[in-house]
Protein backbone atom coordinates (compact mmCIF):
# COMPACT_ATOMS: atom_id res chain seq x y z
CA UNK A 1 0.00 0.00 0.00
CA UNK A 2 1.24 3.40 -0.95
CA UNK A 3 0.84 6.33 1.42
CA UNK A 4 0.26 8.66 -1.52
CA UNK A 5 -2.77 10.92 -1.23
CA UNK A 6 -5.06 12.19 -3.97
CA UNK A 7 -7.44 15.10 -4.17
CA UNK A 8 -11.01 14.54 -5.40
CA UNK A 9 -10.26 15.23 -9.08
CA UNK A 10 -7.19 12.96 -9.14
CA UNK A 11 -9.10 10.19 -7.33
CA UNK A 12 -11.94 10.46 -9.87
CA UNK A 13 -9.50 10.25 -12.79
CA UNK A 14 -7.75 7.24 -11.27
CA UNK A 15 -11.07 5.45 -10.66
CA UNK A 16 -12.38 6.41 -14.10
CA UNK A 17 -15.44 8.17 -12.71
CA UNK A 18 -16.60 11.76 -12.33
CA UNK A 19 -15.96 14.01 -9.35
CA UNK A 20 -19.66 13.83 -8.63
CA UNK A 21 -19.53 10.02 -8.50
CA UNK A 22 -16.63 10.19 -6.03
CA UNK A 23 -18.74 12.45 -3.80
CA UNK A 24 -21.67 10.02 -4.08
CA UNK A 25 -19.43 7.05 -3.20
CA UNK A 26 -18.10 9.02 -0.25
CA UNK A 27 -21.66 9.74 0.91
CA UNK A 28 -22.37 6.00 0.67
CA UNK A 29 -19.35 5.31 2.84
CA UNK A 30 -17.46 3.38 0.15
CA UNK A 31 -14.49 5.77 0.27
CA UNK A 32 -13.43 8.34 2.84
CA UNK A 33 -11.10 11.30 3.11
CA UNK A 34 -8.34 11.68 5.64
CA UNK A 35 -8.07 14.59 8.08
CA UNK A 36 -6.27 16.55 5.37
CA UNK A 37 -9.27 16.17 2.99
CA UNK A 38 -7.39 13.85 0.62
CA UNK A 39 -8.00 10.21 -0.36
CA UNK A 40 -5.46 7.44 0.19
CA UNK A 41 -4.32 5.88 -3.09
CA UNK A 42 -4.88 2.42 -1.59
CA UNK A 43 -8.54 3.30 -0.82
CA UNK A 44 -9.02 4.53 -4.40
CA UNK A 45 -7.47 1.30 -5.75
CA UNK A 46 -9.81 -0.75 -3.53
CA UNK A 47 -12.71 1.29 -4.88
CA UNK A 48 -11.58 0.59 -8.46
CA UNK A 49 -11.46 -3.14 -7.73
CA UNK A 50 -14.90 -2.93 -6.14
CA UNK A 51 -16.30 -1.02 -9.11
CA UNK A 52 -14.69 -3.51 -11.57
CA UNK A 53 -16.15 -6.45 -9.64
CA UNK A 54 -19.56 -4.79 -9.66
CA UNK A 55 -19.30 -4.21 -13.44
CA UNK A 56 -18.36 -7.87 -14.03
CA UNK A 57 -21.33 -8.98 -11.94
CA UNK A 58 -23.66 -6.73 -13.89
CA UNK A 59 -22.37 -8.12 -17.21
CA UNK A 60 -22.31 -11.78 -16.03
CA UNK A 61 -25.30 -13.80 -17.26
CA UNK A 62 -24.81 -16.70 -14.89
CA UNK A 63 -26.32 -16.40 -11.51
CA UNK A 64 -23.65 -16.59 -8.92
CA UNK A 65 -24.43 -15.94 -5.30
CA UNK A 66 -23.52 -12.38 -4.58
CA UNK A 67 -21.76 -11.42 -1.44
CA UNK A 68 -22.36 -7.77 -0.74
CA UNK A 69 -19.34 -5.64 -0.03
CA UNK A 70 -19.26 -4.40 3.52
CA UNK A 71 -19.90 -0.69 3.65
CA UNK A 72 -17.20 1.49 4.99
CA UNK A 73 -18.34 4.28 7.23
CA UNK A 74 -16.27 7.42 7.32
CA UNK A 75 -13.90 7.55 10.24
CA UNK A 76 -15.16 9.55 13.20
CA UNK A 77 -12.17 11.84 12.76
CA UNK A 78 -13.40 12.78 9.30
CA UNK A 79 -16.82 13.60 10.67
CA UNK A 80 -15.35 15.66 13.49
CA UNK A 81 -13.08 17.45 11.01
CA UNK A 82 -16.10 18.22 8.84
CA UNK A 83 -18.06 19.33 11.90
CA UNK A 84 -15.15 21.47 13.07
CA UNK A 85 -14.93 23.10 9.64
CA UNK A 86 -18.69 23.73 9.63
CA UNK A 87 -18.58 25.14 13.17
CA UNK A 88 -15.61 27.34 12.26
CA UNK A 89 -17.42 28.65 9.17
CA UNK A 90 -20.54 29.33 11.24
CA UNK A 91 -18.52 31.18 13.87
CA UNK A 92 -16.83 33.31 11.20
CA UNK A 93 -20.23 34.14 9.69
CA UNK A 94 -21.58 34.93 13.16
CA UNK A 95 -18.60 37.21 13.87
CA UNK A 96 -19.07 38.99 10.53
CA UNK A 97 -22.76 39.43 11.32
CA UNK A 98 -21.94 40.83 14.77
CA UNK A 99 -19.49 43.35 13.30
CA UNK A 100 -22.07 44.41 10.71
CA UNK A 101 -24.78 44.83 13.36
CA UNK A 102 -22.44 46.87 15.57
CA UNK A 103 -21.61 49.15 12.65
CA UNK A 104 -25.32 49.60 11.89
CA UNK A 105 -26.02 50.43 15.55
CA UNK A 106 -23.21 53.00 15.61
CA UNK A 107 -24.51 54.60 12.43
CA UNK A 108 -28.06 54.74 13.82
CA UNK A 109 -26.80 56.34 17.07
CA UNK A 110 -24.81 58.93 15.08
CA UNK A 111 -27.82 59.79 12.92
CA UNK A 112 -30.02 60.12 16.03
CA UNK A 113 -27.54 62.53 17.64
CA UNK A 114 -27.39 64.63 14.47
CA UNK A 115 -31.20 64.76 14.29
CA UNK A 116 -31.35 65.87 17.94
CA UNK A 117 -28.81 68.64 17.31
CA UNK A 118 -30.75 69.86 14.24
CA UNK A 119 -33.96 69.93 16.29
CA UNK A 120 -32.32 71.88 19.15
CA UNK A 121 -30.82 74.35 16.68
CA UNK A 122 -34.20 74.89 14.97
CA UNK A 123 -35.91 75.27 18.37
CA UNK A 124 -33.39 77.94 19.36
CA UNK A 125 -31.97 75.87 22.21
CA UNK A 126 -28.61 75.43 20.55
CA UNK A 127 -26.26 78.39 20.08
CA UNK A 128 -23.23 78.36 17.82
CA UNK A 129 -19.80 78.40 19.43
CA UNK A 130 -18.89 81.55 17.46
CA UNK A 131 -21.84 83.42 18.99
CA UNK A 132 -20.84 82.32 22.50
CA UNK A 133 -17.23 83.43 21.94
CA UNK A 134 -18.31 86.81 20.58
CA UNK A 135 -20.69 87.42 23.49
CA UNK A 136 -18.09 86.35 26.05
CA UNK A 137 -15.54 88.69 24.49
CA UNK A 138 -17.96 91.62 24.76
CA UNK A 139 -18.61 90.89 28.43
CA UNK A 140 -14.91 90.59 29.24
CA UNK A 141 -14.22 93.90 27.46
CA UNK A 142 -16.91 95.66 29.52
CA UNK A 143 -15.49 94.24 32.77
CA UNK A 144 -11.99 95.38 31.81
CA UNK A 145 -13.15 98.93 31.02
CA UNK A 146 -14.93 99.17 34.38
CA UNK A 147 -11.91 97.92 36.29
CA UNK A 148 -9.61 100.38 34.51
CA UNK A 149 -11.75 103.34 35.59
CA UNK A 150 -11.88 102.10 39.18
CA UNK A 151 -8.42 103.59 39.98
CA UNK A 152 -9.40 107.15 39.26
CA UNK A 153 -12.69 106.82 41.10
CA UNK A 154 -11.21 105.21 44.21
CA UNK A 155 -8.27 107.52 44.88
CA UNK A 156 -10.33 110.36 46.46
CA UNK A 157 -12.38 107.90 48.57
CA UNK A 158 -9.33 106.16 49.93
CA UNK A 159 -8.03 109.46 51.24
CA UNK A 160 -11.34 110.69 52.72
CA UNK A 161 -13.66 107.77 53.43
CA UNK A 162 -11.29 104.94 54.18
CA UNK A 163 -12.28 101.27 54.09
CA UNK A 164 -16.08 101.70 54.11
CA UNK A 165 -16.01 104.20 51.27
CA UNK A 166 -13.94 101.74 49.21
CA UNK A 167 -16.47 98.92 49.72
CA UNK A 168 -19.33 101.21 48.68
CA UNK A 169 -17.54 102.34 45.54
CA UNK A 170 -16.70 98.75 44.51
CA UNK A 171 -20.32 97.68 45.07
CA UNK A 172 -21.56 100.57 42.89
CA UNK A 173 -19.06 99.67 40.14
CA UNK A 174 -20.26 96.06 40.16
CA UNK A 175 -23.90 97.15 39.93
CA UNK A 176 -23.12 99.40 36.96
CA UNK A 177 -21.25 96.53 35.31
CA UNK A 178 -24.25 94.25 35.78
CA UNK A 179 -26.48 96.78 34.05
CA UNK A 180 -24.04 97.11 31.13
CA UNK A 181 -23.65 93.35 30.69
CA UNK A 182 -27.43 92.87 30.78
CA UNK A 183 -27.71 95.24 27.81
CA UNK A 184 -25.15 93.27 25.74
Amino acid sequence: MSAERLNQTAAARRAGVSDRRIRALEAQGRISRGDDGLYLTADVDRLIASLDQHSRRANNTTTEPETPEPRQTPAPQTRSADNAAAISAAQEADQSNRVYLQARAQKAAYEAKRAKLRFEEEAGELVSAADVKSHSFEIATAVRRKLETLNARLAPFLIEAGKEGLKTEIREAIEELQKEVADI
